[in-house]
């Protein structure tokens, strides 16, 4: 295994590493990839009926996973760029994420997030993942910056759905404002989400975050009829909600987060 990628198992469990950082543990990664994956797909369905979808990072294979078990998906590109982490995927996390990589409406792409995001058409996609990496350089923060969104914006049908693996609002609030606020000026209307994900917080990442959005606005009755899953919350402090923060343009984001 790629020495910046670690797996460790035991007493029925598998937690996966990526630079000494916990990406999923199997104890609890249902309820992330149920808030970032599986809820995205049932307010796109239940627009669209047929999804096309695009997933961003995720090499892992959960988040596609979730989308497959939705008959309405069509077609879903996973596009990653590290070979060993798609390797894993196909590899000793096929158990996990059900053999996803094998499912024939699955695409998998080695690559750069940053590829599908200029090539796409106009209007072709259903849904987005946005499964990337915690930003820690101004490569990744700028992954998450005003003109990606816009790209993505671009990509989205008028009614398609993007989520976002976002940050802390408990850890990070001004950060995770940074983000929304973004999203919000690409014009995709961001719903903030949060939730306690134990082996998030044994690690000291505190609450953890993220966005759903859409051209067209997602209602309260969308997500009520969605289903949030058990644990996640649409509610913040009124405090942390309006902490001010500046558009992430290249890579502002990263003043926030080390400044939290």
């Amino acid at each position: 295994m790629s020495e910046h990628l670690y797996l460790e198992k035991g007493a029925g469990r598998t937690a996966l590493y990526i630079g000494g950082d916990l990406q999923f543990d199997s104890n609890d990664e249902a309820l992330y990839h149920g808030i970032l994956a599986a809820l995205p797909a049932a307010l796109a369905a239940a627009r669209r009926g047929s999804l096309s979808a695009l997933i961003l990072g995720g090499g892992d294979g959960l988040a596609l996973r979730d989308l497959l078990r939705r008959p309405e998906l069509r077609e879903a590109e996973l596009v990653e760029r590290d070979p060993a982490m798609l390797a894993l995927g196909r590899g000793e996390l096929s158990p996990l994420n059900a053999a996803a990589f094998t499912d024939p409406r699955a695409k998998v792409t080695l690559g750069d997030a940053r590829e599908p995001l200029a090539r796409g058409s106009s209007g072709a996609l259903d849904l987005l993942i946005w499964d990337l990496t915690y930003p820690c350089d101004s490569a990744s923060a700028e992954l998450l910056s005003l003109s990606r969104f816009q790209a993505a914006r671009r990509l989205l049908r008028e009614d398609g759905i993007i989520a976002v693996n976002a940050l802390s609002p408990e850890r990070a609030p001004q950060a995770y404002n940074c983000l929304g606020a973004t999203l919000a000026e690409a014009g995709l209307s961001p719903v903030g989400l949060s939730a306690e994900i134990p082996s998030f917080a044994r690690e000291g990442y505190g609450r953890w975050g993220f966005f759903i959005g859409s051209p067209t606005p997602i209602s309260d009755g969308e997500l009520a009829r969605a289903g949030l899953p058990a644990g996640c919350s649409a509610e913040f402090p009124a405090a942390l909600a309006g902490l001010p923060a500046s558009l992430n343009r290249v890579d502002e984001l990263l003043y926030y987060i080390a400044n939290a």
